[in-house]
């Protein structure tokens, strides 16, 4: 059994998170002169890993399930790592300057320590403390009601998931589109799945939808950053994902409060 958080961070206030998207930036702006057959696949590359670790710290932090962050923070660890391997491999083969190197290698140092730290301090939380046990489903019902907003407002995200994805590049087919394609996929699948009479199975698919909004609304901000679309163009879908937030946080809190407040 999973073991669930008392109490759920913004992934927006994560240092680390506002870290790697500042790398992603950079990483962005320093791989636009490499256009040569040689280098673009390592451009590719670069670009595809920064984007896994800004999302993937999103999607860890905006779940109430320890083991859920551990996996989705020792993901973007390993792709950190991966990415300060491609930055010394672009330098030595002259893709990078001096300057741009030494700034995107210490950068990428400091979220590799910074996530480090942060996994260790995950991993002993999650030692000292006793699984959860599944949260039931029927007060899921009640809890809906609640909210005036209601989950309705998941079903505006396609469209304009759509809308975005017709602006971007096509460089980007399978870096920021196809994880955004996927992360609002993730969204809308598990708010609009049946719930079933198994315990835990409304909570685990919100919880899932959660983090996968989280990751939505990085990748629209790196989307913003590496000047593929300008704010105004993303307001619509950045108000629809901050909506989703905050009705499945509040949600999920109640649902987790009513079943502490059972044990």
């Amino acid at each position: 059994m999973s073991k669930v958080k008392k109490d759920l961070q913004n992934f927006k206030d994560l240092k680390v998170r506002n870290t790697s998207l500042a790398l992603n930036r950079d990483i962005y702006e320093a791989t636009k002169k490499m256009i040569s057959d040689e280098s673009r696949f390592i451009a590719h590359t670069m670009k595809k890993s920064s984007c896994s670790i800004v999302s993937n710290i999103a999607e860890g932090c905006a779940n109430f399930y320890y083991e859920r962050e551990l996996y989705h923070w020792k993901i973007s660890l390993s792709k950190a790592g991966e990415l300060l391997g491609l930055i010394n491999i672009a330098f030595q083969l002259r893709y990078i300057e001096v300057v741009q190197y030494e700034n995107l290698r210490l950068i990428c140092n400091n979220i590799i320590n910074e996530l480090n730290s942060l996994i260790r301090k995950n991993s002993a939380i999650t030692s000292n403390i006793k699984p959860s046990k599944p949260i039931k489903v029927f007060r899921f019902g009640v809890a809906v009601r609640l909210f005036p907003l209601h989950l309705d407002t998941a079903l505006f995200l396609p469209s304009e998931t759509e809308k975005l994805l017709n602006i971007l590049p096509k460089s980007e087919e399978f870096i920021i589109k196809d994880q955004l394609l996927r992360a609002s996929r993730s969204v809308t699948d598990n708010i609009q799945t049946k719930w079933s009479s198994c315990e835990g199975r409304e909570f685990q698919a919100l919880n899932t939808a959660l983090g996968s909004n989280a990751e939505c609304i990085s990748l629209v901000e790196m989307a913003i950053g590496a000047k593929y679309v300008t704010e105004k163009e993303c307001e619509r879908i950045l108000e629809v994902t901050g909506n989703i937030n905050l009705i499945l946080t509040a949600l999920l809190a109640y649902l987790h409060a009513d079943w502490r407040c059972k044990e």
